[in-house]
């Protein structure tokens, strides 16, 4: 009878030592952060990526490879080629004392078209596969779904272009959907920026119903302060999963009388001040200043750059004040060095990207 209850424990305790080294096994998988599904417009670029980790340290990783499946369960394994790029890292993770090793792998679609699409591309969907080290019977996978967005499917919009304004004029920005998109999209929010500072917001907007719809904007009697870029950006829900920003802009420049000119605009190519017919009673101080920080009380010296113009009695007839040169440093000053009198403004490199991308930073005349 001992015997037999012997044997039995001797059994048991193989049995749950050769259980114990399954489950451990079992612990090589794709971890989180899990791939998430792509949702990407058409001809543009994507990325998705795969993490694979052991946490009892049994098992290795070696290797994470990306595989689509098509509707007969066959399998096509993803090589990188003038589509497809693939980085792989390894990240070592201290857990319990142990130095464990996790594999970090990233897979880029230059161009993506309707053949990568899950549904519509004749290979499938996709899969990340994790290998073990020196293990080629270790599989862990995790899927995923590329689904491409066709440019129909987006609203559309405009914005009214009035160009050059006169001074005194008057005029109304409008911005209209032109296009709903196909697939019903949820239209979430429609905004109104000026320069890239919020105006207005209306959410779930109803281009249907004027009161639920955003506003115009009227300008009046239009002078230099009304210039600037006017945007309108409009954000929908596209197949109740991905979030897409519509923007359409009017960029209104103009002067305020004929004795001044601003032209010109952007990075490489900075607003300039004419002053026309100069005069001695010219002489004093400009500044180039973001719209909101030029009104009728004296400019806050923080956020502008000043420039003297010193005209004498027997000056010419025009002279250029804000120069290529000066707006140059004005935009270096105000990306990169912290000690510049324009620092105090915090913005951010991020920040500034926004303004610069659009190419069309208005800068306004201030004389005192």
């Amino acid at each position: 009878m001992e015997l037999l209850h012997g044997k039995i424990q001797l059994f048991m305790m193989i049995y749950l030592a050769q259980n114990a080294q399954v489950s451990a096994q079992d612990n090589l998988q794709i971890v989180a952060p899990f791939p998430e599904d792509i949702y990407a417009l058409e001809f543009s670029s994507a990325h998705v990526t795969c993490v694979a980790f052991d946490s009892t340290g049994i098992k290795v990783p070696d290797g994470i490879k990306f595989a689509r499946k098509n509707q007969f369960a066959e399998y096509t394994m993803l090589e990188e080629n003038n589509n497809l790029h693939f980085t792989n890292m390894t990240e070592l993770v201290h857990q319990g004392g142990k130095q464990l090793k996790k594999i970090i792998a990233t897979m880029y679609i230059k161009n993506i078209t309707l053949d990568d699409d899950s549904i519509y591309g004749k290979l499938g969907s996709y899969e990340c596969h994790a290998f073990a080290d020196n293990d080629n019977t270790t599989l862990r996978k995790h899927g995923f779904s590329v689904n491409v967005i066709r440019g129909r499917e987006i609203p559309t919009i405009h914005v009214t272009k009035p160009g050059s304004l006169q001074h005194g004029q008057n005029y109304v920005l409008r911005c209209n959907v032109t296009s709903r998109g196909s697939g019903a999209p949820s239209l979430k929010k429609i905004s109104w920026f000026k320069n890239g500072f919020l105006l207005e917001s209306v959410r779930l907007p109803d281009p249907n119903s004027p009161k639920d719809f955003l506003k115009p904007i009227m300008i009046r009697d239009a002078d230099v302060k009304d210039g600037g870029v006017y945007t309108c950006l409009l954000e929908v829900l596209v197949r109740g999963a991905a979030n897409f920003n519509v923007t359409d802009y009017a960029m209104v420049t103009g002067s305020s009388d004929e004795k001044y000119e601003i032209t010109g605009g952007g990075i490489t190519n900075p607003y300039i001040l004419t002053v026309s017919d100069l005069q001695y009673s010219d002489s004093g101080f400009y500044y180039c200043c973001f719209s909101s920080n030029c009104s009728s009380s004296y400019p806050n010296k923080d956020n502008c750059q000043r420039f003297i113009l010193d005209v004498s009695e027997k000056s010419g007839s025009e002279r250029e004040v804000c120069d290529t040169y000066l707006l140059l440093t004005l935009f270096h000053d105000y990306d990169v060095h912290e000690e510049s009198a324009l620092s105090s403004t915090k913005v951010s490199r991020q920040d500034w990207a926004v303004v610069a991308f659009s190419a069309r930073v208005w800068r306004l005349l201030c004389k005192y």
